[in-house]
């Protein structure tokens, strides 16, 4: 938490001081300039020191939910509630249905993210009509683990390094490297 507070706060520190070092010199005072350059490496700096602050690492002992045998081990999480007046099959039926058009902003986002241009069908690039998560599963995500009404896990594997390899070998169940070196 510490560390990405710093990293945002050095980013925007130095995206100001940048600017300002840019504005044209009518608009700043002389003391603007070393202002300006002075916030741009304070905030570089803020940013190194949250980069380098160690991160930790939470090992779950005794695993409460599917995903945690597939992720015994992270470092990053969040966890969101939000009440809904509907059974867990009611919600697990509205999840597996919703699409890419029940989702505001979705194709916005998207379409910027992938900067205009169209791309294969997948999550980025959603055909109309076509439930998020039988998509996600038909362009990259293998599914887990599956208990409507309780819990969906959705995983990827990509390119990793020998030395993230052997780490995730000693960590992370066998059914799941071996699916990773499948790949």
């Amino acid at each position: 938490m510490v560390a990405s507070v710093l990293i945002y706060l050095g980013a925007l520190l130095a995206i100001l001081g940048l600017v300002s070092l840019v504005l044209p010199r009518t608009w700043r005072a002389r003391r603007g300039r070393t202002i300006g350059l002075l916030a741009a490496l304070v905030g570089i700096g803020l940013g190194l020191l949250g980069v380098g602050l160690p991160v930790h690492e939470t090992v779950v002992e005794r695993p409460r939910e599917r995903l945690d045998a597939f992720m015994p081990r992270y470092q990053f999480h969040e966890r969101h509630a939000v009440a809904v007046a509907a059974t867990p099959l009611e919600v697990d039926r509205a999840i597996r249905a919703v699409t890419a058009d029940d989702i505001r902003f979705y194709r916005a986002l998207t379409w910027v993210r992938r900067r205009g241009r169209r791309g294969p069908e997948s999550l980025m690039d959603a055909p109309r009509g076509v439930p998020m998560l039988a998509l996600a599963t038909r362009t990259g995500f293998h599914l887990l683990a599956d208990e409507p009404g309780r819990e969906i896990v959705l995983g990827a594997a990509g390119p990793v390094s020998p030395s993230a390899r052997a780490v995730a070998q000693a960590s992370v169940p066998r059914p799941f490297v071996a699916a990773a070196d499948g790949m």
